[in-house]
């Protein structure tokens, strides 16, 4: 028997613990500091000046 769409499950697959949940809130916080840190670093290398160095072909 299929829910209707927007419908939750009556009873959840299993419970998540405390101890769960904020151990997966740590989890994603480090993974959004990551991405931020790695926008900051494009961001970086891309303003910063040329070294002065010509290309070697």
């Amino acid at each position: 028997m299929n829910q209707p769409k927007g419908r939750l499950h009556p009873k959840p697959a299993r419970r998540v613990s405390p101890a769960e949940w904020a151990w997966l809130d740590r989890i994603n916080r480090q993974l959004a500091h990551d991405e931020y840190m790695q926008a900051r670093r494009e961001f970086w290398l891309a303003a910063r000046p040329a070294t002065g160095k010509p290309d070697r072909a």
